[in-house]
């Protein structure tokens, strides 16, 4: 009797329909939990991004690229979208109608499709 192979296809969603700039590295507060989209804005007292929270006075500034799930307990450098079209189906924290975050985001380069 034979081996059975299971040929098993996984999908990777891409975030970003085109990216317009090259990524660039920002540092994550420690005590994130974030994954692949995630918007994030930035807190001003210490320089660190945080995940953004809807309804928050600190509107996202931008989104996590990577495609891991982070949870860090030290600040971690992380790698961010500078100026991309993404698809809003798959950046998490806000919604189609977030329409202050995406304003905003729209401000830094970064288009919710």
């Amino acid at each position: 009797m034979g081996n059975k192979v299971v040929k098993k296809e996984e999908t990777v969603k891409e975030v970003a329909f085109i990216e317009f700039v090259p990524a660039y590295e920002v540092v994550l507060k420690a005590g994130s939990q974030i994954k692949q989209g995630q918007a994030l804005s930035l807190d001003v007292a210490t320089g660190k991004y945080v995940k953004f929270v809807a309804g928050s006075t600190a509107l996202p500034k931008t989104v996590y690229k990577g495609i891991d799930t982070l949870n860090n307990s030290t600040d971690t450098e992380i790698q961010v979208y500078r100026s991309a079209d993404l698809d809003g189906n798959l950046v998490l924290g806000i919604t189609k109608k977030s329409y202050d975050a995406i304003d905003n985001l729209e401000k830094y380069g970064i288009y919710i499709k």
